[in-house]
Order: structure tokens, then sequence, then C-alpha cells
């Protein structure tokens, strides 16, 4: 894996997104998208989060994006849990106002180039439960492959580099 995504924090710029790094300045509106989680080890202040944020990418464990549209944080897209075997995991949450616009697919797009072209992964992964329909036709849209490993009762997709520039060139 190419490492230099932790020397200086790359923004990226969609047609109608801006991926930035997560600030102090958008907690505010933070802490609408940490309401929607379920598990109840994950972090539930803006403060906890951010921190954790940070410290991941200090130490090369994770890098998250800010979804920006119009200047308003509306979702969260980035790989979680290190990158073993230049593998990362992809996961995401949009803010509810800002669903089924396709906001999603934009900023995860981005971020997959991004893994694949700049930080080099060779493969990237995705968990989530089958009956999170939305979730799992993103997952399909940008061209994951569904496997047949579990983890925690979440199913596995991974999306290789060759299938993602098949999909951008169909």
């Amino acid at each position: 894996m190419d490492s230099s995504v932790f020397e200086h924090f790359p923004e990226l710029q969609t047609s109608r997104l801006r991926l930035v790094k997560l600030s102090k300045e958008h907690w505010n509106r933070f802490s609408e998208l940490l309401a929607y989680r379920v598990n109840p080890k994950a972090l539930k202040t803006p403060e906890a989060v951010f921190q954790k944020t940070e410290k991941d990418y200090s130490e090369h464990t994770a890098i998250n994006w800010a979804i920006m549209f119009e200047g308003e944080l509306i979702g969260l897209c980035g790989y979680f849990r290190g990158f073993k075997n230049d593998c990362g995991e992809i996961g995401y949450v949009m803010h509810k106002n800002f669903r089924n616009q396709a906001f999603m697919e934009e900023a995860a797009q981005a971020v997959i180039q991004c893994g694949f072209e700049q930080m080099k992964l060779t493969k990237i992964l995705a968990f989530t439960n089958l009956d999170n329909l939305p979730s799992t036709r993103l997952l399909e849209k940008l061209n994951f492959e569904q496997t047949d490993e579990l983890l925690d009762g979440y199913t596995k997709f991974a999306l290789t580099k060759i299938h993602f520039h098949e999909r951008r060139s169909s």
C-alpha cells in the first residue's frame, strides 16, 4: 500500500461533492449521523469519534472523509480496520435527508478510486447486513461481489481493482 495519503490528507472532488478531512467544525451535524448507530459498543459522542478518527489516521489504520454538499456535512465515507495485505474495508453513513439521491454512490466511487489509484489497494471489502437493502444495492452498483463469508452476522462483499474498472468503462 502507498501510505502517502497519511502524509497529506487527500481531499476528493466529484461533480457535486467535496470529500474533506473530518474536523471539529463538523460536530454539530455529526451527532445526527451518529444517531443511526445500533451497535452498543459504538462511540456515541462526536468528540469520541473525532478522537478515534484522528488516532486511527495518525496510526495509518484508517482514513475517513466528511462528505460535503453545498458546504454542509451530509455523510461520512472511508476505510476502517487497517490495510493488511493491501486490502481496505470501506464503510459509510449518510444523513437521512440526503439518502436516495445517489450522493453515497458518488462519494464511494471517489473513495474507491482513491483506494485503488492513490493508495494502491488490491482489494476493497465491505460488510453489511443483507436486510440493509440500500447498502446492499449500493455495493452491487459499485460492482462489489457478495461472498459466502460472514463477520458477526454481516455479509462480506469484495471488490477488486479489475472489477471496479470494468464498471467504470461500461
